[in-house]
C-alpha cells in the first residue's frame, strides 16, 4: 500500500493531516511502493486583484506539484497560474513566461500589456510559498517590526536582535506547520516552471524577468534549456554575483553614472558640481550625526526616521532605481546639494517619504518594497540560506566596502547576512552559484542608473552565453522595460527573431535626463 499524495494543508490544519498521514502509514504493511507523481492543472475564477486590474483576457489556475520531488509520495502544493492572451487573437506560437522577483508576486497589471505588444500569450506563476500559492510562507512576526526599525540606527544591537527573533519565530512556526523550507530553493522554482510547461503542454517558450527574478530565470535555463526559445533579463541578478556585493558596487556605479551625466551638462555642473563627492559628504556627516525626519501616515501616527549614513545611502540606492518612476531623478542633483547645505536636512524629506511605507529592512536592499510588491519573508530566507548567503565571503565584503562607514553598515553588516543563523537549512551544492554557459539566445537590458543590476554586472555574465546581446538605456534606473517604450519596442522585435542581434535600437540614442532644481512645495 503506498501513501497518497494530497494537497499541502492551511495553517491551522497542519498537525491534523500530519496525524492522518501517520495513520495512514500505519495501517499499511510491507515495503510501500513509491509511485510516480504527475503534476496537473485545474483553471479556477480569477480573484478580485487580477480580474479588477487585468483589462485583457486571463485565465487563472492552479497548478499542483509535489513540495519535495525527492518524496513521491509527500505533500503537494498548489502554485497560482496566470495566462493572459493578446486581444487580437491567434497568438504567435511559443508564449513568454515572466518571472517575479524573488519572494514577490507578479504586477499582474504590468505585465498584461505585455500580450498584446508582443503579440504572444503571456504566462506567470505566483512562486512556491508567494501571493496565491498555498502554503504561504510571509512572515508577520518580522512585518509587524517595519516601521520601529526606521526609528533607530542602521547597526543597534537591540533593533536587530527583535529582528532576528521575528525571523527564527516565523522559522518554528512554519515548521510546526510541516512546511519543509529547504523546498522553496532555486532548483525546486526552476523545476516548477518547467513542470508549468509541460502540464500546459507548450513545447517551446521564451523566459522573461526582471531583477531578482533573473536568480530562478537563469536556474531554469541551466537546468532546462532544450525548450527554451529565448531569454530577455532586465536590471538583472546573476547567480555568480552575489547580491551584497552588488549593492556597493551597483550603488557606487549608479552615484558615478549621476555624477557623469551632471558633469557633462553645464547647467548641472555649474549649480551642482562634483555630485559624488556631495554624496559622500551627506553620507558623512549623517554617520557623525543622524538627523530624525518625520513622515506623515495614513493611520494617523507619524512615522519617526532616523537619517544615519547607512539609511542615507540605502535610501538614495531605491531613489537612483526609482528613475524616472517617481519623477525625481532630475531632482537628484540639487536634493543632494541642498542636502549638503541645510541645517534642518528638510531635503531627506523626499527619500523619507519613500521608506515611510518600508517593508521590515526592505528598501535599499530589495529592488521592490511598496505597497503592490509585499516580500513573502519566507520564501526569501529559504533561498537566500540554501543558494546565496553560504557561498559569501564576508571578509571580501568588507574590504570591498572599504573605510566607508555608511557602505559598511549598510552593506557590509547587512541583516539579511545573519538571517540564516536563524533560517536554518543545508546550503545547495556550489553549481548553483556557478555561471551558466549556454546558447541559447538572450537579451539584457540594464538601466543607466541602475543599482541593482548594474551593467557591468549584465556584460560579465553576457560572456557566458554565446548568443547575448546587452543594452544600457540612457536615463533609466531599475526595471526599464516597465518605464520605456524604446526599450519595449527593441524587445517587442527581437522575440520574433532572437537568433539574430535586435535590429534597431536608435531609439536609445534619444533618451537623455533634463536636470531641473529641487521643486519646493
Amino acid at each position: 500500500m503506498s501513501l497518497m499524495s494530497r494537497t499541502f494543508p492551511g495553517r491551522g490544519h497542519a498537525a491534523a493531516a500530519l496525524v492522518a498521514v501517520a495513520a495512514l502509514a500505519a495501517g499499511c504493511t510491507g515495503s510501500p511502493a513509491t509511485a510516480a507523481f504527475t503534476p496537473t492543472f485545474a483553471t479556477v475564477r480569477c480573484p478580485a486583484d487580477v480580474q479588477g486590474i487585468v483589462v485583457l483576457k486571463v485565465t487563472c489556475g492552479y497548478l499542483t506539484v509535489l513540495e519535495n520531488r525527492s518524496r513521491p509520495a509527500g505533500w503537494t502544493i498548489k502554485l497560482f497560474v496566470t495566462r493572459i492572451e493578446p486581444p487580437q487573437g491567434r497568438p504567435k506560437p511559443d508564449p513568454m513566461f515572466v518571472g517575479a522577483d524573488l519572494a514577490v508576486a507578479p504586477d499582474y497589471a504590468g505585465i498584461a500589456p505585455m500580450a498584446q505588444r508582443t503579440d504572444r500569450e503571456i504566462v506567470t506563476m505566483d512562486a512556491r510559498g508567494v501571493g496565491h500559492s498555498t502554503p504561504s510562507l510571509a512572515c508577520p512576526e518580522v512585518e509587524r517590526l517595519a516601521a520601529s526599525s526606521l526609528g533607530v540606527p542602521t547597526g543597534d544591537a537591540t533593533m536587530r536582535s527583535r529582528f532576528l527573533n521575528a525571523v527564527a519565530a516565523c522559522y518554528r512556526r512554519l515548521r510546526r506547520e510541516g512546511i519543509d523550507l529547504s523546498s522553496y530553493d532555486l532548483h525546486q522554482n526552476a523545476a516548477d516552471i518547467e513542470d508549468l510547461r509541460k502540464t500546459l503542454g507548450i513545447r517551446q517558450w521564451g523566459l522573461t524577468a526582471t531583477g531578482t527574478a533573473s536568480r530562478v530565470i537563469v536556474q531554469a535555463l541551466r537546468e532546462y534549456p532544450q525548450h527554451v526559445r529565448e531569454v530577455v533579463l532586465d536590471g538583472a541578478d546573476f547567480p555568480q554575483a552575489d547580491p551584497f556585493s552588488e549593492a556597493i558596487r551597483g550603488t557606487r556605479h549608479a552615484i558615478g553614472q549621476m555624477d557623469a551625466t551632471c558633469s557633462a551638462d553645464p547647467s548641472c555642473s555649474r549649480r551642482f558640481p562634483h555630485f559624488a563627492r556631495a554624496v559622500a559628504k551627506v553620507a558623512a556627516r549623517l554617520t557623525r550625526k543622524p538627523v530624525m525626519v518625520t513622515v506623515p501616515a495614513a493611520s494617523g501616527q507619524p512615522i519617526r526616521i532616523l537619517f544615519d549614513g547607512a539609511l542615507f545611502v540605502r535610501g538614495l540606492r531605491d531613489f537612483l532605481a526609482a528613475i524616472p518612476r517617481d519623477n525625481a531623478g532630475p531632482q537628484i542633483p540639487a536634493l543632494i546639494h541642498q542636502e549638503l547645505g541645510s541645517a534642518t536636512s528638510s531635503s531627506l524629506q523626499p527619500i523619507a517619504v519613500r521608506m515611510a511605507t518600508d517593508q521590515t529592512y526592505c528598501d535599499g536592499y530589495q529592488p521592490k518594497c511598496d505597497d503592490l510588491h509585499q516580500l513573502a519573508e519566507g520564501a526569501y530566507y529559504s533561498i537566500l540560506c540554501r543558494d546565496i548567503q553560504p557561498f559569501i565571503n564576508r571578509r571580501a565584503l568588507t574590504m570591498l566596502a572599504g573605510h566607508d562607514p555608511a557602505y559598511l553598515e549598510a552593506f557590509a553588516h547587512d541583516p539579511y547576512l545573519d538571517v540564516c543563523t536563524r533560517w536554518q537549512m543545508r546550503p545547495a551544492g556550489p553549481s548553483v552559484v556557478s555561471p551558466v554557459h549556454t546558447n541559447v539566445p538572450a537579451l539584457m537590458f540594464a538601466g543607466q542608473f541602475d543599482p541593482f543590476g548594474a551593467l557591468p554586472v549584465a556584460r560579465q555574465a553576457a560572456t557566458t552565453f554565446s548568443r547575448a546581446w546587452v543594452k544600457e538605456v540612457p536615463s533609466i534606473g531599475h526595471n526599464v522595460l516597465g518605464e520605456d517604450e524604446c526599450s519595449r519596442s527593441i524587445r517587442n522585435a527581437w522575440v520574433n527573431n532572437p537568433a539574430s542581434p535586435p535590429a534597431s535600437t536608435s531609439c536609445l540614442s534619444t533618451l537623455h535626463l533634463t536636470f531641473i532644481p529641487l521643486a519646493t512645495p
